[in-house]
């Protein structure tokens, strides 16, 4: 699944809320998952961290910021 269509299936999945509280919950899940791949890294790979997995989070959050 691309970023969009992951953006999309996130909101939506808080569909009976009012739309600006769907985008505000998934961008909060999002930020969430994004921390937990910074502090997984850092501490289970001494710093290392996947810039592949982070960088589609970011991209997520990027496409739930512009619906």
């Amino acid at each position: 699944m691309n970023p969009k269509e992951k953006a999309e299936q996130l909101v939506m999945s808080f569909g009976h809320i009012d739309k600006d509280d769907c985008k505000h919950s998934a961008l909060i899940c999002v930020d969430e998952i994004i921390q937990a791949e910074i502090n997984l890294t850092s501490e289970l790979l001494d710093g290392y961290k996947d810039e592949t997995s982070l960088s589609y989070w970011k991209e997520v959050k990027s496409e739930i910021e512009k619906l």
